[in-house]
């Protein structure tokens, strides 16, 4: 594998041969008109609601944003979202995906809304396989914008890093990082000054951004974005964080003045633990309860109980990380946010993050713009995604509740309605097992271990099916994905 290609080595006489790779792929992009009823409409782009309006949407594009009025219904779907919020997708800026977790990671980004996720550092090949097949409905899930590898000094940290030990393997990767079509570039921690800054030039003479851990020096070699209040270079400049998480004055002076893009993730600052320490009914969120693995829950609840052994501590850090959130987005910082997903939950994190950025004193606007309009801008897609209006792609999603008033309620339902209905006919639920066993033998004349596994199965078939209409209410193909559409 090589770059983009196939190439065969001959071990004799080292000649190479390309080898034809016949695939193709398109992104799935809706041929149709829609209108969306809005009862609220929160565009991205002003304070506050617009309400009772209309939402047209031709093909993959929103072509009008009007008040509301009666539509003819023969050959235009019209979407009643007239007792709900309407708001543009979420976009995390801050996540990664390996092979081994499943399909299942692109419904859990869905479930909570977040329609955008920026991958700062993965594996290549998957991360373009993966974006490949979440643009073109192959698999259900967000849009992907991908760094590739992170791209670090003589040693590295994580499987999904490089060695850029001279200039020559630093083309190579720009060289992938072009044919790839990589959305952003990240150092990672111990490359050299004089090579960060060869990667810098380059990568913006591609028109590709540049990431890195550390504020200092990558920011004043001309990065456009730091990832993490806690992540520091290991070249021995001073942190960005003390260990009480606090960030002083040159940090938040260096970030401000070169208008720099930040991703707190301060849900890995102690601010995920907090929150669910705070509000333990988390844990029976229901797109968490249906999409997260149970043995990770269980984790998740163990490191939770553990970080609360010492809450002194835990708030004061707490409190420091939200203060420098606070400073670096009045320093002129572009605050946006992100999660380091899956360290905490696909989604959901997302939202802790947002309401972790309230607690610090963001005004309800701008802290929706921080997974929204703002970020949007700081990936180079303003205009087209995180935020409604006339020439924007459609990309939306419905929620129940009042996100400007109160963030976490982004946790709530996102579609009108009770899957449990679906569930409790207990005569359904009987004429059902009584034909599964139909065609066999009558229940009576099986064994008593054979009646048990009939039961077993029967019960798992009705939890795999309701798991699955848990899963369609979120990210349901005839409802959510004309509207979530590439």
């Amino acid at each position: 594998l090589a770059n983009d290609g196939l190439v065969q080595i001959d071990l004799q006489d080292r000649q190479r041969e390309s080898l034809p790779v016949r695939l193709r792929w398109s992104p799935e992009i809706h041929e149709h008109r829609m209108f969306v009823h809005a009862g609220r409409l929160f565009d991205g782009i002003n304070d506050g609601y617009q309400t009772d309006v209309d939402i047209v949407v031709d093909g993959n594009r929103i072509v009008e944003v009007a008040p509301h009025r009666a539509h003819p219904v023969d050959d235009v779907r019209v979407f009643d979202a007239s007792d709900s919020v309407v708001m543009p997708g979420l976009i995390d800026h801050h996540g990664h995906h390996q092979p081994h977790e499943g399909e299942w990671v692109g419904r859990a980004w869905l479930a909570f809304g977040v329609t955008s996720v920026v991958e700062p550092g993965g594996f290549p090949y998957f991360a373009r396989e993966q974006r490949e097949a979440w643009s073109n409905g192959a698999r259900i899930g967000p849009r992907l914008f991908f760094a590739g590898p992170q791209l670090d000094g003589a040693r590295r940290y994580f499987p999904f890093a490089v060695h850029i030990t001279d200039k020559r393997r630093l083309e190579w990767e720009l060289e992938r990082a072009r044919r790839l079509d990589y959305s952003v570039l990240k150092t990672y921690t111990r490359m050299p000054n004089e090579r960060q800054q060869q990667l810098i030039d380059a990568a913006h003479k591609l028109g590709i951004p540049v990431t890195s851990h550390e504020a200092f020096p990558a920011l004043a070699l001309g990065a456009d974005r730091v990832e993490h209040l806690r992540g520091n270079s290991r070249l021995g400049f001073s942190s960005k964080q003390s260990d009480l998480l606090r960030s002083y004055a040159d940090v938040v002076a260096i970030a401000g003045a070169a208008g720099a893009t930040v991703s707190p993730t301060v849900v890995t600052s102690g601010g995920f633990f907090a929150y669910v320490l705070a509000h333990p009914e988390l844990a029976n969120n229901r797109q968490y309860r249906s999409l997260w693995p149970e043995a990770k829950r269980r984790g998740a609840a163990g490191l939770a109980m553990m970080a609360g052994r010492n809450p002194q501590l835990l708030a004061q850090g707490v409190a420091n990380a939200r203060q420098a959130i606070f400073d670096l987005h009045q320093a002129g910082a572009q605050i946006v946010a992100g999660t380091d997903s899956p360290i905490f939950p696909y989604g959901l994190a997302l939202i802790v993050e947002l309401a972790n950025y309230r607690a610090a004193g963001l005004s309800p606007f701008d802290t929706l713009a921080t997974a929204t309009s703002g970020a949007a801008q700081a990936m180079g897609a303003a205009g087209d995604l995180g935020v409604i209006e006339a020439g924007a792609l459609a990309d939306m999603v419905i929620v129940d509740g009042d996100p400007l008033a109160d963030v976490t309620d982004l946790r709530s339902d996102i579609i009108s309605g009770s899957v449990d209905d679906l569930m409790v006919d207990e005569a359904a639920i009987d004429t059902a097992i009584g034909l599964a066993v139909k065609a066999a033998r009558p229940m009576a004349e099986l064994a008593a271990y054979e009646r048990q596994d009939v039961l077993h199965h029967c019960v798992r078939r009705f939890q795999e099916r309701y798991d699955l209409i848990v899963m369609a209410r979120y990210t349901n193909a005839s409802l959510i994905l004309p509207i979530r559409l590439p």
